[in-house]
């Protein structure tokens, strides 16, 4: 055994795996991973050979693969079954790619389209309120000229009325003293 490199126990193992000790022996003789075995006959663990079991429970767990199926793939063998499964893998990872693509171009148009309305509304918005500030100066303008033509108006008829009260306070020459005055 080399001194430099660290080795797991099969405790260790077992624990970083989450595989039985049953499991990690069978695997060991089935797959053909080279373990070192101390004087007393205990199994020391490299850190490539933990990888290697990783990767066989990966397979069967998440990849659906079968013990024969593992077996081949450390022997560098594939079944007809498995390349046929990679080649579906890649041109399913593909097709991903191409959609995600896809979508991501949709998406950058989608974001333009947003930028470009929002500018419009923007525009929209400014114009909207040049137009009402234009109503309400025309509006105010209008009420001034209102005001001011009702004001005259007023003016008027209280000038009319104050000579009206002015005339009817001046005292009334008596028409019919005038029947006596001599021609």
């Amino acid at each position: 055994m080399d001194q430099n490199q660290d080795f797991f126990t099969m405790k260790n193992v077992v624990e970083i795996t989450a595989l039985s000790e049953h499991n990690i022996r069978k695997w060991i003789k089935e797959f053909n991973i080279q373990v070192h075995e101390t004087d007393g006959g205990h199994r020391r663990f490299t850190q490539e050979t933990v990888d290697k079991l990783l990767l066989a429970k990966k397979k069967r767990d998440q990849q659906g693969w079968s013990i024969k199926d593992i077996r081949n793939f450390f022997n560098g063998e594939l079944s007809n079954e498995l390349k046929d499964q990679q080649i579906d893998s890649r041109e399913h990872v593909t097709a991903l790619e191409k959609r995600l693509q896809t979508m991501e171009e949709k998406l950058d148009t989608t974001m333009q389209i947003n930028q470009q309305l929002i500018s419009a509304l923007k525009e929209k918005e400014q114009n909207e309120q040049q137009t009402l500030q234009t109503i309400l100066e025309h509006i105010d303008a209008k009420f001034e000229d209102e005001n001011e033509k009702r004001d005259r108006q007023l003016m008027l008829e209280l000038r009319k009325t104050q000579e009206e009260i002015a005339a009817s306070n001046q005292p009334k020459k008596k028409k019919w003293l005038s029947f006596f005055k001599k021609d």
